[in-house]
């Protein structure tokens, strides 16, 4: 249901909001690495947003901090902030 909820969403305001991402949190004692479901949703959120060359963004907070995942034209880039505990 996610994909007719962002075309409603693009239609609605007529292009000028739009899906860009996702963010989640992982149990504690789990690190903020992707999963390969959330490697596949990037890619799918980038097949999206590459019309209008926007990357597409996913945010996981996990036990080691919070990891930041970009798929700019299927270049993936990640940057995890440590946690300070």
């Amino acid at each position: 249901g996610v994909f007719k909820s962002i075309q409603e969403l693009e239609e609605s305001t007529l292009g000028n909001l739009t899906y860009i991402g996702e963010w989640h949190s992982h149990p504690p004692g789990v690190r903020a690495t992707p999963s390969i479901d959330d490697g596949k949703l990037l890619r799918w959120i980038g097949e999206i947003l590459d019309v209008a060359e926007a990357p597409a963004t996913m945010l996981i907070a996990g036990d080691d901090g919070i990891r930041i995942s970009l798929n700019d034209n299927n270049d993936i880039q990640e940057h995890l902030i440590l946690n300070d505990k």
